[in-house]
């Protein structure tokens, strides 16, 4: 019996959990690593960061720290001794933030980092303290795709549309960007659109047919989406890839267009395939 649909998964690796220690946490332990932040603010009183924005902090083998306030990247330099921590001013870009508040988010989160003065690691978990331990950054570790997680493969469509979930689901949204034949704005406004996802499922009904045109090749991809949510929740998404190949330079195959748009349920899959790309 043919295939009628396939399910590819993708989920991030979990980052292995490790005990606390109660000795200080050295440069090393910090060196190479990369966060996001979870909540910042009051002792007891942390609040979430903005809905739509990401803010991420790297810790250089240089010394040096960078990274996201959301809408702006920023670098300075570290210093680390013992549990204690040193933050130099931070010079940032000066684009400002569509939304009024992640303005307001950026500035209060560059204040409290450069006064951090103490942390503390534990697990995928780093927690620095400013003004006396009355004010905190709560951030979860942010590891990197390794090689052995990243797949790539744009010999078929797809395999094209897998690489793109597997860059999207790793973090790797320059590599998700380069996938497209004509890349969709800019890449900052690309990136900020997977602030809240978590991981996405991927499910494609294979192409039934790929047809020739003006010296390309083109195939219709029906696809089924499950955006995992950082709070929690599923967004379920149903739509059509249209997807190119060159006959004329023989490169890989590229995201031409593509019409998602949100599904009440998943009850029906047949039924939502069979509508995918029934407008394109």
């Amino acid at each position: 019996m043919p295939v009628k649909w396939l399910i590819i998964v993708m989920v991030l690796a979990l980052t292995p959990i490790s005990v606390y220690a109660q000795s200080s946490p050295t440069n090393s332990q910090l060196s190479g690593t990369e966060w996001r932040l979870a909540s910042f603010g009051p002792l007891g009183r942390e609040t979430d960061v903005v809905q739509g924005t990401t803010i991420t902090l790297n810790f250089s083998p240089d010394g040096s720290a960078s990274g996201s306030t959301g809408c702006n990247s920023y670098r300075g330099t570290v210093r680390v001794q013992g549990s204690g921590i040193a933050f130099s001013r931070m010079v940032s870009t000066r684009r400002a933030c569509i939304d009024p508040r992640a303005n307001q988010q950026e500035q209060r989160y560059l204040t409290t980092l450069e006064s951090a003065n103490r942390f503390r690691l534990s697990g995928d978990r780093l927690t620095l303290y400013a003004n006396r331990g009355r004010d905190l950054l709560n951030f979860a570790r942010d590891t990197p795709a390794s090689e052995a997680e990243r797949f790539e493969d744009q010999s078929n469509p797809v395999g094209l549309l897998a690489s793109f979930y597997n860059a999207i689901n790793t973090r790797d949204y320059q590599r998700a960007y380069r996938y497209f034949e004509t890349p969709p704005g800019r890449l900052e406004d690309f990136t900020r659109g997977y602030a809240n996802t978590e991981n996405v499922t991927l499910l494609v009904e294979p192409p039934t047919r790929i047809e020739g045109a003006a010296g390309s090749l083109y195939a219709e991809v029906p696809t089924i989406l499950i955006a995992h949510q950082r709070n929690g929740r599923e967004r379920i998404f149903v739509g059509c890839y249209v997807v190119r190949k060159s006959n004329i330079s023989g490169g890989p195959w590229k995201i031409s267009r593509s019409t998602i748009s949100t599904a009440p349920n998943i009850t029906n899959v047949p039924a939502l395939f069979a509508q995918a790309c029934r407008d394109q």
